[in-house]
């Protein structure tokens, strides 16, 4: 049966994830309690899913809260060791109950999961499906890396090129079009300074070492409170910028045979490039190339740590989890991923709940929303289960788009000052030779000039669900996802070399796995000026600050020329200028998305979690910077609660643009608010239109302070005409034509 992957239910899983944790600040110096009660005892979560009900839409309530700071993971604490040491005697137990041998196990999990991988017989299966201490069984997914075959969008790069007229007029690149050099970076105390001390965790295909965005030169050490560790091969090393590298492909093996190292290597070096890419674009230093150009990572003082868990373009879920699992114990603060399951049949917000439990340890995650388009007319009638890669709330799922258009795309600081110095990019290989003239016109692409464009291939929503499943296992668009859009079309970054001893050189790449790692890097800066926000309100402020708007002032459009949804580019394109100071944060703590796993179903959380005390939460009402209806009738009374990060108190207003066909309410339309008081809010939303398509609106803060906290409204009506076969009154939400 290949690979299963079974979850232990008796709730150890949150003592691994959030016990033991000191001040990032102070890097490590952590007391912990003890037990399993240091599950409930660390993470700075507001809980939000704790508060009364709201009658109705018209009462609201304020409640203080402390400020805590973000709090990191001690594997090394005494009490730690010996707790991880007794799941694993637990685990160790089932595994003998069903009659598995230990030696056949493939992983265990302590973090993230309380969890094993194994290859299981039929009778094996059987008895661990019925064994009383386990919550789960489940095969082992196929993950494929983004961009690797098959997606539009993905795989080679396309060039970027401006003609001589028009070449002085753009000096593009992704980090000035965001605003970096003025913002984030400048508030680090310069370029050279943005992202000290920060992990920055890529999981992915690996890392070509010698690169010279990788260099350690200005670095010594590691950041205090590193737990990871090095696999070191005869042509594998880390140093003092790649602090952590590790290799992993025991379900790989299990399942498709060991990797053909003629064309891998048997360490975390890359062979395919794409995690080369990923951590260059998120984290590699300044480099000046001789043809002139200037590159950099986005938080270029960051560190990096690496986890290869994919094999010749694609791995397995239980090694992916397995990576993560490793990551957050060994103290990355934010950490990148750029896979996607092929289908969706097994996936539901359940699979996903280690991402849960890195969020309450403090971990950013940030995954890319896939390079699959938008839903057409053949996704509907089922022959692609869903468009969009990485759903869950857990995380930032990032699209792609377009920066300056005309311009010399570099991964990151400066564009090429003239034709004549324009370089080919390619995989393997430095940069040295000129395009010529009719290279140079063929690579022009057709984007509209104002910036930026959401990229055709990036994956957009709605989830689609085949029609010949009547019910899917999550609540289809209750949650908006992508997040934002981010810069990833024609960026340049690392790339790894044909041959050991060559550092590599530059690579034109499109993709939202480009983007991913982009905004990872963003995030390692967020987290390095706002040590004390928790990961669900770092999330908050990149998606509250997003613009919705181009260089000209308009509204972000879609490479077809129509103004973008938030199914297309979620909340906006990441703002970097204002993430720092966002005014208010929808935080949101691991109670509150077991509360939100309750909701979808109470049998299957409470099997996870036997001790937590639970209550149902509406997918609705999960404290999220986005508000999302499907199958929406009558009123419906969505709640927000929002906490003030703010340097002063201040009064914030509502501002309402309500969907077309929609009625919106909102109690209280006026607040004043301390900082770190948190403040619950009722939006009703009232459907008085039938026709079948979604409607988009947006609920805006704004105070005298200037801060404006915007989130997206997304609604469609109950009676639609779905476009399938088989629909039921369970009320599947499918596409139902273009908005």
């Amino acid at each position: 049966l290949g690979n299963a992957v079974g979850t232990d239910g008796s709730g150890g899983s949150r003592a691994g994830a959030r016990a033991a944790r000191g001040a990032r600040a102070a890097r490590g110096g952590a007391e912990a309690s003890s037990g399993a009660s240091a599950a409930a005892a660390a993470a700075a979560s507001g809980r939000p899913g704790g508060k009364a009900a709201l009658p109705g839409a018209t009462l609201a309530s304020r409640v203080p809260k402390q400020r805590q700071r973000r709090a990191q993971l001690d594997m090394r604490a005494r009490h730690v060791r010996a707790f991880r040491a007794a799941l694993q005697r637990q685990q160790e137990q089932v595994t003998a109950d069903v009659g598995l041998p230990s030696a056949a196990l493939l992983f265990h999990l302590h973090t993230v999961a309380h969890a094993f991988a194994a290859p299981l017989s039929p009778l094996q299966l059987w008895r661990l499906k019925r064994h009383p201490a386990v919550a789960a069984v489940r095969r082992s997914r196929v993950f494929q890396v983004h961009g690797a075959g098959g997606a539009s969008g993905g795989g080679a790069g396309r060039a970027w090129a401006s003609d001589a007229a028009s070449s002085s007029t753009y000096d593009a690149d992704a980090a000035t079009f965001l605003g970096l050099p003025g913002s984030l970076w400048q508030q680090a105390g310069g370029q050279s300074s943005a992202g000290t001390d920060v992990v920055v965790g890529v999981v992915g295909t690996g890392i070509w070492p010698e690169h010279p965005a990788f260099d350690d030169s200005a670095f010594s050490g590691v950041p205090v409170g590193w737990q990871g560790t090095c696999d070191t091969t005869a042509d594998f090393a880390c140093s003092s910028k790649i602090i952590g590298a590790r290799k992993l492909y025991a379900a790989y093996a299990q399942s498709a045979g060991t990797p053909d190292f003629s064309v891998e290597y048997d360490s975390p070096r890359d062979m395919d490039g794409r995690g080369t890419w990923s951590a260059g674009v998120a984290a590699g230093i300044s480099v000046t190339w001789p043809s002139g150009a200037v590159t950099s990572g986005m938080a270029p003082a960051a560190r990096i740590a690496v986890y290869k868990a994919v094999w010749s373009g694609y791995g397995y879920e239980a090694d992916v989890l397995a990576a993560v699992d490793l990551a957050v114990a060994d103290g990355v603060d934010v950490l990148c991923l750029t896979t996607g399951a092929f289908g969706a049949t097994e996936a539901t917000f359940f699979t996903d709940t280690p991402f849960l439990h890195a969020n309450a340890a403090g971990v950013v995650v940030v995954m890319a929303a896939g390079d699959w388009g938008a839903p057409n007319f053949w996704r509907t009638l089922g022959l692609q289960i869903r468009v969009i890669d990485n759903f869950s709330p857990f995380y930032l799922t990032v699209g792609a788009s377009t920066i300056e258009g005309g311009g010399v795309v570099l991964g990151a600081v400066s564009a090429l000052k003239s034709n004549a110095a324009l370089t080919a990019a390619a995989t393997n290989a430095s940069i040295t030779a000129p395009l010529s003239a009719t290279a140079h016109a063929a690579a022009v692409q057709p984007w509209a000039t104002a910036a930026p464009v959401v990229a055709a291939f990036s994956a957009a929503g709605p989830l689609v669900w085949p029609w010949y499943r009547a019910r899917p296992p999550f609540p289809t668009n209750a949650i908006l996802k992508p997040d934002l859009i981010a810069p990833g079309v024609n960026l340049w970054s690392a790339a790894p070399a044909t041959a050991m001893g060559d550092s590599g050189g530059l690579v034109n790449r499109t993709g939202t796995y480009m983007a991913a790692p982009l905004m990872a890097g963003i995030a390692a800066l967020v987290v390095q000026l706002r040590p004390t926000w928790s990961a669900a309100q770092v999330m908050s402020a990149l998606m509250t600050t997003a613009r919705t708007a181009n260089t000209q002032g308009r509204p972000i459009r879609t490479q077809a020329g129509k103004a973008a949804t938030p199914w297309q580019m979620g909340s906006g394109v990441v703002n970097p200028a204002g993430v720092l100071d966002p005014g208010l944060t929808y935080d949101a703590g691991e109670q509150h998305y077991r509360n939100f796993l309750a909701g979808q179903s109470w049998h299957r959380t409470r099997k996870r979690f036997p001790t937590a005390p639970l209550r149902r939460l509406a997918p609705r009402n999960l404290n999220r910077p986005s508000i999302a209806l499907g199958r929406a009738k009558g009123e419906t009374v969505v709640r927000r609660t929002v906490t003030s990060v703010a340097g002063a108190a201040s009064t914030y207003t509502a501002e309402v643009v309500s969907p077309h066909g929609v009625v919106v309410t909102v109690q209280p339309t006026r607040f004043t608010i301390r900082p770190g008081e948190s403040v619950t809010i009722a939006v009703a939303l009232r459907v008085t239109t039938k026709a079948m398509r979604f409607y988009f609106g947006s609920l805006t803060w704004t105070d005298e302070l200037g801060h404006v906290v915007r989130s997206p409204i997304v609604v469609q009506p109950l009676r639609v005409l779905n476009w399938c076969i088989g629909c039921t009154k369970a009320g599947v939400i499918r596409w139902p034509g273009p908005p």
